[in-house]
């Protein structure tokens, strides 16, 4: 185990690109990770080489970051050195701060893509439908991940359930029951360019923020209100509720900007933590009233809902991408990619994120963890069961 005073790292845009590689040398060789894979890796004693033609299916080897640019390594290979990984992650993901920490995420990372597939390919049964490699969030530890869920229990007035079967936040509810008269087996908003681009909330938990705008942009782009839509998450973290980096709900966000709109981001600029709120900007955007359909109970009088997956394709397809919640504890952040279908994930909402559109198998959710995380910031979830809670609550807003 790795003891000694605390490393200090220099801040990496004062380095040139040889003295960050000598940086890295000197750092983990005090730590004691100048070592190979096959060395450092816990119970190791399976050999994990693997030529990289032999990884397809599980292995997602080529790292694309934000500027489009492609990187690709082999981790399966018990000579290669540690520093390799540690050189090539952060060329790759130039903007990550480099700690003793985030280097320990990394290894702790490394060794989970390969367990992960070495499990796969003994057990094959066990989801083969999944992919895992590095993302920017690869380096990041279990604190970080915990802080981006930003939809906590404490909101919730009472959890029992109710012998109402509708839920909304007023007397409008029969609004957004609307239904479309014919469900398409496969639904994808994205075919239609309503879709904004995926987006990163950072160490803050705005994902409820994240998604009210999303649902909203992609309501004005559908009903022709904007070419283009950029909203302000900062805005509702600032003055839709004290400490909005804490966490928020569907309604305290949604009901924040029916009563004072929402401004662009070019106005109030994402800044990934909480402020107070000094003033409101002029608003770019309103909405007439929203629907929060939940089976949750967020004030006395609020109704509950028991969402089955009918209720949910139909409400996607009749309004829009929708505010939607899941359990997020079992997203890995090393996510590349296929339909997560744990049944042991827990039903509990912690985490918002935007349904775009679904398959038979699968929903398709639009996350706020960048666009190097899952399928290019996207996530499969599987269908039926109600897999890390999905089919709890969605939000939507009507314009």
């Amino acid at each position: 185990m790795w003891k000694c005073e605390p490393i200090v790292i220099e801040p990496r845009q004062e380095l040139s690109i040889e003295q960050l590689w000598q940086q890295i040398d000197m750092v983990l060789e005090l730590m004691q990770l100048n070592r190979t894979l096959g060395d450092l890796i816990a119970s190791s004693d399976q050999d994990f080489s693997r030529p990289l033609e032999n990884l397809t299916d599980c292995y997602a080897f080529e790292v694309i970051d934000d500027q489009n640019r492609s990187t690709f390594i082999n981790i399966f290979d018990k000579n290669r050195q540690f520093n390799d990984i540690v050189k090539f992650f952060y060329q790759a993901f130039p903007d990550n701060d480099l700690t003793p920490n985030s280097i320990w995420s990394l290894l702790s990372s490394t060794q989970e893509i390969i367990f992960r597939c070495l499990q796969m390919e003994n057990f094959p049964e066990t989801n083969p439908q999944l992919k895992f490699g590095f993302t920017e969030l690869s380096d990041k530890d279990g604190n970080y991940m915990r802080r981006m869920n930003g939809l906590g229990s404490s909101y919730y007035h009472n959890r029992r359930p109710s012998s109402s079967s509708s839920s909304t936040m007023d007397d409008s509810y029969r609004e957004c029951l609307r239904k479309s008269r014919n469900l398409p087996e496969n639904f994808d908003w994205r075919d239609r360019n309503v879709v904004t681009p995926v987006k990163n909330q950072g160490s803050c938990g705005s994902c409820w923020a994240f998604a009210t705008a999303a649902s909203i942009e992609s309501a004005y782009l559908i009903n022709n209100r904007n070419n283009s839509i950029d909203l302000s998450e900062q805005e509702l973290v600032s003055c839709a509720k004290p400490n909005g980096c804490q966490g928020g709900t569907s309604s305290m966000a949604f009901d924040f900007v029916r009563r004072y709109g929402l401004t662009s981001e070019q106005i109030m600029p994402y800044r990934a933590r909480s402020s107070s709120c000094r003033r409101l900007p002029s608003s770019v955007v309103d909405i007439r009233n929203y629907c929060v359909r939940s089976k949750l109970r967020y004030t006395s009088g609020s109704r509950i809902e028991n969402l089955n997956d009918d209720d949910i394709q139909n409400a996607l397809v009749t309004f829009g991408p929708l505010y939607i919640g899941v359990n997020a504890d079992r997203l890995s952040r090393n996510y590349r990619g296929g339909i997560v279908d744990d049944r042991s994930c827990p039903k509990q909402i912690n985490h918002a994120v935007v349904l775009v559109g679904y398959t038979p198998a699968a929903w398709i959710l639009k996350n706020t963890w960048g666009r190097s995380w899952g399928e290019r910031g996207y996530f499969r979830l599987a269908r039926r069961q109600n897999i890390c809670g999905v089919n709890t609550e969605i939000a939507y807003p009507i314009i």
